[in-house]
């Protein structure tokens, strides 16, 4: 994983990427039932622009452990970015319960609601404030809903 991470942030050598996918194929050999390998085979993919095989990973990953946090954050966001929107604000509904703590879950899902032309939604979605400045954030990002 820290092999692909560096290769989709552009941290490492020209060769990063293919260096990241056969330590990747070779996890999968060592543990095929692991969802560890199906997810850092699922990143490599996804930072090559191969969206259809990342989600084929990872749904894999997901096979092997429903629960799985980073799989889960992943999934979510591809679908956020070319899957039905419906989906992808079910998937952050998974992300959320995972991560309860996470205010992510529910920026993005507000993010998408204000796409989809749904401004009741995407304001009611925006995490609640627990500082004054999240406060502030929250009074902006409602006002530039309502222009």
């Amino acid at each position: 994983m820290a092999r692909a991470r560096a290769a989709n942030f552009n941290q490492a050598g020209a060769d990063a990427r293919l260096e990241a996918r056969a330590l990747a194929d070779r996890a999968l050999a060592l543990a095929p039932a692991a969802p560890e390998p199906w997810f850092a085979r699922a990143s490599i993919e996804h930072v090559e622009g191969r969206w259809p095989e990342a989600v084929t990973a990872l749904r894999r990953a997901l096979l092997a452990s429903p629960a799985y946090l980073p799989a889960q954050q992943l999934l979510a966001t591809i679908l956020s970015e070319v899957g039905p929107l419906d989906d992808a604000l079910l998937r952050f509904d998974v992300v959320a319960e995972l991560d309860p703590a996470s205010r992510y879950p529910a920026t993005i899902q507000s993010q998408l609601h204000m796409l989809a032309g749904r401004v009741d939604e995407a304001v009611r979605a925006f995490p609640v404030a627990t500082t004054w400045e999240e406060g502030l954030d929250r009074a902006v990002y409602a006002a530039r809903a309502n222009l």
